[in-house]
């Protein structure tokens, strides 16, 4: 089971406004090597989701509320992990598990690519 050390990464959220709390500051000398309330600048985020769970990005979205959706995969393992970001500074972990695979075949022959319904 994908378990995410308190001092890295938030496991749970009570409610979605605490998803996106104030962006999270940081000096420019020191950049922080954890997650603050669940939120860290991008480049803190993908490092931490690659060194921790070996994860790197899968895809990257745009929700109709503007908030950008990045999911995060190891293919070999199994784990994801799936980030909000409201601004182009700060990410924030919106959930997180195991069992990522690509869509089996049958699955896509279900509506293919490029044929909207």
């Amino acid at each position: 089971m994908k378990l995410f050390a308190p001092t890295a990464l938030v496991a749970t959220m009570p409610a979605f406004a605490t998803i996106f709390p104030s962006p999270v500051t940081a000096s420019a000398a020191v950049e922080p090597d954890h997650l603050a309330n669940g939120c860290a600048p991008l480049a803190v985020v993908l490092r931490l989701a690659m060194a921790q769970y070996g994860e790197a990005p899968a895809f990257v979205a745009t929700a109709g509320t503007g908030v950008v959706v990045t999911l995060t995969v190891n293919a070999k393992t199994g784990t994801w992990t799936m980030w909000g970001q409201r601004d182009g500074e700060t990410m924030c972990l919106l959930t997180g598990g195991e069992g990522w695979h690509s869509a089996p075949d049958a699955v896509k022959g279900i509506a293919p690519a490029g044929r909207p319904s």
